[in-house]
């Protein structure tokens, strides 16, 4: 296949290394190649000595706006968008897939995804696992599965535990830990447990210390329960006796977590081992060990070692992996660590995931982990380390650098001269940038706000005479109720139907409420550009600050961080 690649002067030396031997360059008389208008390409193709040879593909910047239609025709090629930097050049050369629409290096990159997933979703069909907890394989050859906790549930409201359960199986989560505090009664335990089964879509588990209130929910119509030491499985053992087995018979369809006797002076496992085979006694069938992992600083390494020796003695019992008994006690980004603790999981033989959501910081650990444990599978089946995988956690972090501007074009090829455009160019150019904006611009729309609403004017601030603007970032979820609960708006509204789609972490977006009208999104070009539009802001100065403030907002929206207005970020 004969390709020519298509840069401006700024891009040169980093296109023809990342090039090499592989296709021919051109350089046309202009610093930056997103720049490079249809016309100025075909000029400088006729001009060029490449000008006698046909292509099989012209690449041109993925950053370009332009429709090339006259261009292939005059050239005699067909013209697409390469990618948006020279470092990728060299896997979309390789790839030899090409669009006029989409960038090569999002194509390439969205089709190691999909083949990513195709992966997944072939080797869970025919992994072979120990058991199922409803539709959910568990251990053999199956992916790791994510356990997600809802901390002391019997606290929350309705709303607040079915955003949790919502925002948990969005994130990835496949079964729900529902944990409660030891005074919690069984009544509650059983209303509460109840109604979040009522509302998940995965299996749910019980969690709690107490007898009566496992026993409460498992009669409400548990799938797990957690977890069961030699005291819990005696109370199983007299309630059978009592029941004569046949008045109780869920020990083989629920599966139980057993853990050791962490009180007793015998060995961990050896407590965790006797406890398992107490349990099978008992007619449970289902049975995951947890040998509980150590927080950090207190026999952490210990705690690796009894995981690693039991997998390898048991084999054939699913192990249950505390993740969060490390993110939720370690003062560290969540994210690296989840990673690791995957891969360790993984080595040791673990085949559930188990962290709860009990503070700010862990936020974010249930989309980790599975993530994570996909990753894992995916190295698994190249027989490679977790790299290169079409998936990554790769959030703050670059795998590649993009280049510094270089200081000798600004002396040495008069940069600046090529950056102005003639009048008939940047007509065009913002023509036909206008265009492709308006066809592939993300959410955002605008409405009335209440009349009443008065934005605060804090001190030294220049006032503009349009009105103030108030910043905020909420969940998607919570503005779509207020629309439809305050504002009159329907549930098949294509605004709520817009903000049920959104896909960002924690599913949140930016709030710009004005006087006149308020602007959602979780874009801050588009809002920004959304308020110019209105004639909402009259004061350059106002202006500059919107754009710092939705910036940040959108940013804080990316990464999952809270934001105030004026905080520092």
């Amino acid at each position: 296949m004969k390709i020519l690649v298509v840069t401006g002067r700024l891009a040169e030396a980093a296109v023809k290394k990342a090039v090499g031997d592989m296709a021919d360059v051109l350089v046309l008389p202009m610093a930056v190649a997103a720049l490079i208008t249809p016309q100025k390409l075909i000029s400088g193709f006729t001009a060029s000595a490449f000008s006698h040879r046909k292509y099989d593909a012209v690449l041109v910047s993925g950053f370009s706006k332009f429709h090339f239609e006259k261009a292939e025709k005059e050239l005699g090629s067909p013209i697409y968008l390469g990618p948006k930097h020279a470092a990728d050049l060299k896997d979309a050369l390789l790839s030899q897939i090409f669009s006029k629409t989409i960038p090569s290096c999002e194509f390439i990159r969205d089709q190691k995804r999909a083949h990513a997933r195709e992966i997944l979703e072939m080797s869970e069909k025919t992994a072979a696992p120990i058991f199922s907890i409803g539709s959910v394989s568990i251990g053999g050859a199956s992916r790791m599965k994510i356990l997600a906790e809802i901390v002391a549930a019997e606290s929350l409201t309705q709303d607040e535990l079915r955003s949790q359960v919502t925002q948990f199986v969005f994130d990835g989560a496949d079964m729900i830990d529902v944990g409660f505090s030891p005074d919690a009664d069984e009544k509650t335990v059983s209303a509460v447990f109840s109604f979040v089964k009522s509302i998940s879509s995965v299996p749910v588990s019980v969690d709690a210390a107490d007898f009566a209130q496992l026993r409460s929910g498992i009669a409400a119509g548990a799938d797990l329960v957690l977890s069961a030491d030699s005291r819990i499985l005696n109370e199983c053992g007299r309630m059978l006796s009592e029941k004569k087995s046949a008045a109780f018979p869920v020990f083989d369809r629920v599966a139980f977590v057993v853990i050791p006797d962490l009180f007793s002076e015998e060995d961990r496992l050896k407590t965790l081992e006797q406890n398992i085979s107490v349990a099978r006694e008992l007619g449970m069938n289902k049975i995951i060990a947890d040998p509980i992992l150590s927080p950090p600083g207190n026999d952490f390494l210990l705690s690796l070692m009894d995981y690693s020796s039991f997998c390898r003695r048991n084999p054939d019992i699913p192990v249950l992996f505390g993740a969060g008994n490390v993110t939720e006690l370690f003062d560290a980004d969540s994210v690296g660590m989840n990673a690791l603790l995957a891969e360790i999981a993984n080595e040791c033989g673990a085949s559930v995931l188990f962290t709860p959501h009990a503070g700010d910081k862990g936020k974010g650990s249930v989309r980790e982990l599975r993530t994570a444990s996909e990753m894992m599978v995916l190295a698994g089946v190249r027989g490679s380390s977790p790299k290169d995988l079409g998936l990554n956690l790769l959030i703050l972090k670059e795998k590649r650098k993009r280049p510094e501007f270089d200081l000798n074009f600004i002396s040495e090829r008069g940069v600046f001269d090529f950056l102005h455009l003639r009048d008939n160019e940047l007509k065009n150019q913002e023509t036909e940038t206008a265009e492709a904006g308006a066809r592939e611009r993300p959410a955002v729309f605008s409405g009335s706000l209440n009349p009443d609403f008065t934005p605060d004017i804090k001190w030294g601030w220049k006032s503009d005479p349009l009105g103030n603007f108030l910043i905020g970032v909420l969940p998607a979820d919570r503005l779509a109720d207020h629309l439809i609960c305050h504002c009159g708006f329907h549930s098949g509204s294509p605004e709520i139907r817009t903000l049920k789609r959104i896909q960002t972490p924690g599913r949140r977006l930016i709030l710009a409420a004005h006087q006149k009208q308020i602007i959602a999104g979780i874009d801050s070009a588009f809002m920004l550009e959304t308020i110019l539009n209105q004639n909402l802001v009259s004061d350059l100065s106002h202006a500059g600050y919107l754009g710092r403030e939705l910036q940040k907002a959108e940013i804080a929206v990316l990464l999952g961080r809270s934001y105030a207005q004026d905080d520092v970020f």
